[in-house]
């Protein structure tokens, strides 16, 4: 009956950060991307951008600053099978904590 506690657990969390909105431009011939994105939480870190070269899956690209909301690449071309299909997402960064990802964009029909 007069026992302390002995195990005590602290726990700290973090609030959810929201995925932020990305868009895409690209040039005629496919070359080019022209990729930008709202911020669509406070207290952002950075952001990290990712991209799939035809269709070989996602690796990270860039690590961006805060306050960064444009990045501009050169898109490469698969000289096996002539094909320079590309796909994005971002994630924001609050610390240690990651968002879920952003929409995609692609200059491809995903199916």
């Amino acid at each position: 009956m007069g026992s302390a506690y002995s195990n005590v657990i602290q726990v700290q969390l973090t609030p959810a950060i929201a995925a932020p909105v990305l868009a895409a431009a690209f040039n005629a011939n496919g070359t080019a991307a022209l990729l930008s994105w709202t911020e669509a939480s406070g207290g952002i870190t950075g952001f990290n951008l990712y991209r799939d070269s035809n269709q070989q899956g996602y690796a990270l690209l860039e690590v961006l600053a805060p306050g960064v909301f444009e990045y501009q690449d050169e898109i490469p071309l698969d000289p096996a099978s002539d094909q320079n299909e590309v796909s994005y997402y971002l994630t924001a960064l609050a610390g240690a904590a990651s968002s879920s990802p952003s929409n995609e964009v692609a200059n491809y029909a995903r199916v």
